[in-house]
């Protein structure tokens, strides 16, 4: 007697299948054991592909617009569509990001499945951005072709790196390990992209170093002159511990002062005090505008009657030389 098919309640078919989609999305090698949490990836090379890639790519599209407009001043058609495949491929990159985030550059055995079947989400998503870029990556080459004939050996590079693409394409359809492979698929298609945005541009950027070359080594020369100037300046320079009169070319005056009149005026007329000799570490340097005051006063007191001058301390202290 036939035995009837064992039959799932609903409960436990949906516990079967949680129970798969948070299994590994492919049975790992004989004794490895599965990593959800910190697996071993790729995201180090990823990173620094998509910056190095992205930033030759934003360069030479700005230097091919600044040099069609300020210096050919001569815009065409392939110069507009360039700016296309640039654009998708901040798309690209953004896509490639989600691609990585849901398990891509890890081994299959270290992604669980339901990850893995958003990831592929992710990878459609790219393949279709990849024809936008690619697309008008080759119309502005063509375009460019068609007006200027431009040789064909340059566009090798770009060649190469299809050729790449295509063999990581083909590699991942042979490998089962497809989360880890379309990465690397995706390293060389970044690649090709900017490989040919630079070729689209580089017809037009030895126009810009032509152009800025010789300005460049004209103020660098400049440059060097002037410091060479300044340091022998600095070499033949006084030292800077002379007095500010003197560096400054201004008029001085050095006057050993022998005695100190000091008048004040008072009810009964004008007392004059005593000679006071100074020392030979106490001599005086003045300016001209600090040293006019003084000599007018000096004047004032010699068209003043004379006075019996007290010679000596002591003697000023006596009351000698009072009127």
């Amino acid at each position: 007697m036939a035995s009837s098919p064992t039959t799932l309640t609903p409960e436990q078919s949906q516990a079967a299948l949680r129970t798969l989609l948070e299994g590994p999305a492919m049975s790992p090698p004989p004794g490895v054991i599965p990593n959800f949490h910190n697996p071993p990836n790729l995201n180090a090379f990823v990173i620094m592909t998509v910056v190095l890639c992205f930033a030759f790519a934003t360069l030479a599209v700005l230097l091919r617009i600044y040099t069609k407009i300020y210096i050919l001043r001569a815009l065409a058609w392939e110069d507009y569509v360039i700016v296309i495949p640039w654009v998708f491929q901040i798309g690209e990159i953004i896509t490639g990001v989600m691609v990585t985030r849901h398990g891509g550059g890890r081994h299959m055995w270290n992604v669980r499945l339901q990850t893995f079947f958003e990831m592929l989400y992710w990878v459609n998503l790219t393949a279709i951005v990849y024809g936008f870029v690619v697309f008008f990556i080759k119309l502005s080459i063509l375009l460019q072709y068609l007006r200027i004939f431009a040789p064909t050996r340059k566009g090798n590079i770009a060649c190469i790196t299809s050729i790449l693409r295509t063999y990581y394409t083909w590699k991942i359809a042979q490998s089962p390990d497809i989360s880890y492979n379309v990465v690397r698929m995706g390293l060389w298609t970044s690649a090709e992209f900017t490989t040919g945005i630079i070729i689209s541009c580089f017809p037009v950027i030895p126009k810009f170093f032509q152009h800025i070359g010789p300005k460049v080594s004209s103020a660098l020369i400049l440059r060097s002159k002037v410091m060479k100037n300044s340091s022998r300046e600095s070499a033949s320079a006084p030292p800077s511990d002379k007095p500010r009169a003197e560096r400054l070319k201004l008029p001085s005056f050095k006057h050993t002062f022998t005695s100190i009149f000091s008048n004040a005026e008072t009810d009964d007329g004008y007392e004059l005090y005593s000679q006071q000799v100074l020392p030979k570490a106490e001599h005086v340097q003045l300016h001209e505008e600090t040293a006019m005051p003084r000599r007018d006063a000096t004047r004032e007191s010699n068209q003043r009657p004379a006075a019996k001058v007290a010679t000596t301390r002591h003697d000023l202290e006596r009351g000698y030389g009072m009127f």
